[in-house]
């Protein structure tokens, strides 16, 4: 019977690894959309000059009169503090004894497409239109990395660029002063349910293990609005995003014969795959001759964010308990300043932000690697005529860097026991290029 419950355990806890996931937060809130968001460090939400630029604040795009379209593309990659020398599992986890061991910390890269439209019209002076934004991974349409739930992992960064998201919106000039949008955000839900049979089996009495999986994905939409209110050589906005909330609601009825009776299993499980909190931002822009100011201030409501961490429901004939991580992240602002200076035809940006950690930490079964960040951009973007010299075709291009520095940070774990201990050091960098062009229709 004891071995019987060492492999029905084994078999929980791969169950465990295989539908416990960590991923956080969108490209644009963690980079920007467009390179004059991207090189302000996000303080430019609003810009007549870069499309894209415009997804957190598309009431500003009644100043488009034409049909236009940009493309960029996004490559990040991090280099952050490996961990050394630290309890890796023990038997409160499911292993057989204690290890000690390195933890490679390094995320995947980032190699994602960010695409804009914009279809303006006009009636009677007033001005309105359709606009989309879309981002997505090259190559794949969604991307899931599974990780333990206790292992240590950078969850802000494991996963943001490894999903496609949407955005659809239109706008409006409700006077002289105020414009306005409304739209929806899509996101998925997902649900799995897996039927599995593990008969025992010997070459005088061979036997079929089988698997029944089901999948199901359903898209789901966040509700936004945002509006602008025009002052002389100056500009007030205000956006909202609905929280997105990507869950996977999981159902494992799994039947296994050791030696003679098959003995059931009955997993309900439920977790968030993705998770973007709900956002509130304010800016605020000043023009002078030559040159502008950017001032922004971001709400991100982490507290309704529990983790990701596939919480579950186990019953059969053995008793399993499963650590409860579930925690509770905290509320965050973010402020922003940005200049930039130029004319129409070639423009430099350079931005800063401060981002503090949603992450609470002191809990030994957790080890969500976070850390306050600063953030540091620049951008340039300018006109041209002839694309690649062959086409004559009116455009605009540019490039922008991002650098999000980590303020190092020491995490000690009490529980000799836990993964993590006796402590560690979090920190690092992360790097960022982005190349756009942008044209009419």
């Amino acid at each position: 019977m004891h071995r019987e419950a060492n492999l029905i355990r084994g078999f929980i806890v791969a169950l465990s690894l295989f539908i416990g996931q960590s991923a956080m937060a969108d490209v644009q809130s963690m980079f920007g959309m467009g390179i004059s968001s991207i090189g302000s460090s996000g303080a430019i939400r609003s810009s007549r000059s870069d499309l894209l630029s415009n997804y957190f604040t598309p009431s500003a795009l009644t100043d488009y009169e034409e049909v236009k379209v940009a493309a960029s593309f996004l490559y990040s990659v991090d280099n952050f503090k490996d961990i050394d020398s630290v309890v890796t599992d023990s038997v409160k986890y499911g292993a057989s004894s204690t290890k000690t061991d390195n933890v490679d910390t390094d995320t995947p890269d980032l190699n994602n497409l960010l695409l804009g439209l914009i279809i303006p019209s006009s009636r009677k002076g007033k001005k309105h239109g359709l606009a989309a934004f879309t981002t997505m991974p090259f190559g794949k349409f969604l991307a899931v990395e599974t990780q333990s739930a206790y292992y240590p992992q950078y969850m802000m960064y494991q996963s943001d660029g490894q999903r496609m998201t949407a955005s659809f919106h239109f706008y409006d000039d409700w006077n002289e002063s105020w414009d306005y949008s409304i739209g929806y955000h899509m996101y998925f839900a997902t649900g799995s349910t897996v039927v599995t049979r593990f008969p025992s089996s010997s070459d005088s009495q061979p036997s079929s293990s089988n698997v029944d999986l089901k999948v199901e994905v359903k898209p789901a939409f966040a509700p936004s609005f945002s509006l602008r209110k025009k002052l002389k050589e100056a500009q007030i906005d205000f956006s909202y995003i609905g929280e997105r909330d990507a869950k996977l609601a999981f159902n494992a009825d799994n039947s296994i014969n050791v030696f003679v009776s098959p003995v059931p299993i009955v997993v309900d499980g439920n977790s968030s795959l993705y998770y973007d909190p709900m956002q509130i931002q304010i800016g605020y822009q000043k023009h002078f001759a030559k040159s502008s100011l950017y001032l922004g201030l971001e709400y991100e409501k982490w507290s309704d964010f529990k983790s990701s961490v596939m919480v579950m429901d186990i019953s059969g004939a053995n008793s399993f308990e499963q650590l409860n991580i579930d925690r509770s992240f905290k509320d965050i602002y973010v402020p922003r300043i940005a200049w930039s200076t130029g004319s129409d035809d070639s423009k430099w940006t350079v931005g800063y932000s401060y981002r503090p950690s949603p992450v609470k930490f002191g809990l030994d079964e957790s080890n969500y690697l976070d850390s306050d960040r600063q953030i540091l951009g620049f951008s340039y973007q300018m006109t041209g005529q002839k694309l690649f010299g062959l086409f004559d075709l009116d455009y605009r291009w540019g490039t922008a860097f991002q650098v999000h520095r980590l303020n190092n940070r020491y995490i000690q774990k009490q529980e000799s026991d836990s993964v993590g201990y006796p402590g560690y050091e979090i920190g690092g960098e992360v790097y960022s290029l982005a190349v756009q062009i942008e044209t009419n229709l």
